[in-house]
């Protein structure tokens, strides 16, 4: 009495165990492109939003695009960088 497996049922378990890894990669790789062009989408929007939106936020002095964050005014109104302020 043999134990074990022949080569013919190796190569069928193989082959089955391809074909399963191969439509497993495709579903994953549509599954991948659909998520990057959602995401892609919604970055899109979002940045479309907030560039339609950026003169409406109530503390903000203007809607030029070259404002920074992080710019404080002066005494003639015009704006200096935080990192531009001499400390005392």
């Amino acid at each position: 009495m043999r134990r074990g497996f022949t080569l013919i049922e190796l190569l069928v378990a193989l082959a089955a165990a391809s074909a399963l890894s191969l439509s497993a990669l495709q579903i994953y790789g549509h599954y991948h492109r659909q998520t990057l062009q959602l995401t892609r989408g919604y970055y899109k929007d979002s940045s479309e939003l907030l560039r339609n939106t950026y003169g409406a936020i109530p503390y903000q002095k203007s809607a030029s695009p070259y404002h920074r964050p992080g710019a404080l005014p002066n005494s003639s109104g015009a704006t200096l960088a935080r990192d531009s302020i001499p400390y005392k």
